[in-house]
């Protein structure tokens, strides 16, 4: 399997932001669908894959709840 690289991640902030969701939910999230967070060298952040980022959105987008 080839490394993994920053270019193919999206930062955890990044996501939430997109998302519109707070931390915990975003974390309780990550957990329910066994997605992994990764941390690169000489950077703080934490990031997921953009495939991994691309199946929450999905699910969120299945999953959303109709407001009345």
């Amino acid at each position: 399997m080839s490394e993994l690289s920053k270019k193919d991640c999206v930062s955890l902030e990044e996501a939430m932001k997109e998302l519109g969701v707070v931390r915990n939910t975003f974390n309780m999230y990550l957990v329910a669908l066994g997605i992994p967070k990764h941390k690169f060298p000489l950077d703080r952040r934490l990031f997921i894959t953009k495939e991994d980022f691309s199946r929450l959105k999905k699910f969120l987008e299945e999953n959303k709840s109709p407001r009345s």
